[in-house]
């Protein structure tokens, strides 16, 4: 799973947000965050992304909205959710901080950094995490044009 998530961080062009800045499991440009890429598209259901459908979620309350896609959705989210919740949880946070965030796209090398902090506390391979923080390296050779 770790490096599954890797590898959609590597190949996303940044976080999934509404117009309000606000994550999203889906957001109206079909990104998806973490959590929602692990979501397959049949079973995504547009009400996950409706607060008022989770009447007891809390902002920034460290994993609650996962908490309660789970008990709320958890017919509908794979199975294995429950299981990697903790885990998920840490992965959905690394997408939701903002310092991981370069307007709209990401900062690939704080991502890395995150999520190698991931990887430690789970006792992970970390090689995965490479091909996240090359997206943030200026390839060997590159020079700017001067004007």
């Amino acid at each position: 799973m770790f490096d599954v998530a890797c590898a959609f961080f590597a190949a996303s062009p940044g976080p999934s947000t509404g117009l309000d800045d606000m994550c999203m499991y889906r957001d109206p440009t079909g990104r998806c965050c973490i959590a929602g890429n692990f979501i397959p598209d049949d079973r995504y259901d547009p009400r996950m992304d409706d607060m008022s459908e989770m009447p007891d979620y809390k902002p920034n309350s460290g994993g609650n909205a996962l908490n309660n896609l789970i008990e709320h959705f958890g017919q509908v989210v794979p199975p294995w959710f429950k299981e990697h919740q903790r885990l998920l949880t840490r992965l959905q946070s690394v997408h939701d901080e903002r310092d991981n965030w370069f307007h709209r796209g990401w900062d690939y090398d704080r991502l890395a950094d995150h999520l190698k902090g991931v990887a430690s506390l789970f006792k992970l391979d970390v090689s995965a995490i490479e091909q996240v923080a090359t997206r943030g390296r200026i390839p060997a050779g590159w020079q700017s044009v001067e004007a």
